[in-house]
């Protein structure tokens, strides 16, 4: 089940959401600007992919299973500066809503975060 996940991940997830990071979060924090088609367009990528997600976490706590994985925590970094450029972006999905938050707000996480000044 975790091969599988992590396949989901791979060819779904990231390809959308780096591209939402690095439009909203990391194009200004080098100097560049956002481009807001190009965010969009991420953004609407995403939320198609996000369906697949949404059925995936209606059935579980965790894109592997029951319990935090390997696919789970890929998902942290990118998905991290994508929320902070786009807060809503899971909004529409409240399975992957509620893994987000679960994930995202793991105490490991955040002892991460604060170290490595995300």
């Amino acid at each position: 089940m975790q091969a599988r996940s992590l396949s989901v991940e791979t060819a779904d997830f990231d390809p959308s959401i780096s591209g939402i990071a690095k439009e909203a979060v990391l194009a200004p924090l080098f100097g560049g600007k956002t481009d807001p088609v190009a965010l969009k367009k991420h953004e609407e990528a995403l939320k198609a992919k996000l369906e697949g997600f949404e059925r995936i976490l209606a059935k579980q706590a965790y894109l592997g299973g029951n319990e935090i994985g390997l696919t789970d925590i890929f998902c942290l970094p990118h998905g991290t500066l994508a929320v902070k450029g786009s807060p809503d972006i899971f909004n529409d999905t409240p399975n992957v809503a509620r893994w987000w938050g679960s994930i995202s707000t793991r105490p490991s996480w955040k002892r991460v975060l604060a170290e490595g000044g995300f």
